[in-house]
């Protein structure tokens, strides 16, 4: 494990955050659930490109947007199946805590949005264009959420 992905897990297993981009001397965090954060990364145009990612929950839509992003490696702590697969189709390693089947909805009751919104394709530009308009669509969080 390089010393970026070593520093992202850190931060993340620390708590506190949900999510962690390391590259050298800079650092991105977040403690938002879901993928608000890093879609707003995405879409600000910052260079994600060579950053090491640590993140709790990474599905497939995740996998892709970290794709996007250009991430060098992964570390969550619980990915799903097919978010290991995605990130492995573009040489990207990816270590997990916790692998599962797949990724719930908040209920628990089905599939994560995010995962049906993105289930018929592999093309990370569009499954954020997908994302965002899903977001984009929902009520912004307030601070007491």
């Amino acid at each position: 494990m390089n010393t970026d992905l070593a520093k992202a897990r850190e931060l993340l297993d620390a708590g506190g955050c949900t999510g962690v981009l390391c590259r050298g001397d800079e650092t991105v965090v977040w403690d938002s659930h879901g993928l608000r954060e890093l879609v707003g990364l995405l879409k600000s145009g910052k260079e994600l490109a060579g950053f090491s990612a640590a993140d709790k929950v990474v599905g497939r839509a995740a996998a892709l947007l970290y794709r996007a992003a250009g991430v060098s490696q992964l570390y969550a702590q619980v990915a799903s199946a097919a978010a290991l697969a995605t990130l492995g189709a573009a040489q990207i390693p990816a270590q997990a805590g916790e692998r599962v089947a797949s990724i719930l909805n908040r209920s628990r009751d089905g599939l994560c949005p995010m995962e049906s919104a993105t289930a018929d394709t592999d093309d990370p530009q569009l499954a954020l264009g997908r994302i965002a308009d899903f977001l984009a669509r929902l009520p912004q969080p307030t601070q007491l959420e």
